[in-house]
């Protein structure tokens, strides 16, 4: 009865699920190329963040080095004293 009812009205689920359908498609394949772009821009920043570890790791170390030179310092001479208190520096003791 329901098959009868359907061709006697004229209407089919077919037009209205394809369009969602394709509407849905539409909105997926757009999400899925924002997430390809994305994953290029990370792997781009990735790549240029790798460059930078070294001269991150020397730029460390020297001021590691400074630091302790003029807590050194600091116990002879009012200047570098005056420098270690105004800027916290503190040497972390490691385990």
């Amino acid at each position: 009865m329901n098959g009868a009812d359907e061709q006697s009205t004229g209407h089919s689920p077919f037009w209205p699920i394809t369009v969602v359908f394709v509407a849905l498609m539409i909105g997926y394949s757009i999400q899925l190329w924002g997430l390809f772009n994305q994953r290029q821009q990370i792997q781009k920043t990735e790549a240029s963040l790798r460059g930078l570890e070294p001269q991150a790791r020397l730029v460390n170390t020297t001021l590691q080095k400074v630091s302790q030179e003029l807590i050194e310092l600091s116990a002879t001479s009012a200047p570098a004293k005056q420098i270690v208190n105004d800027f916290n520096i503190r040497i972390n003791q490691r385990k």
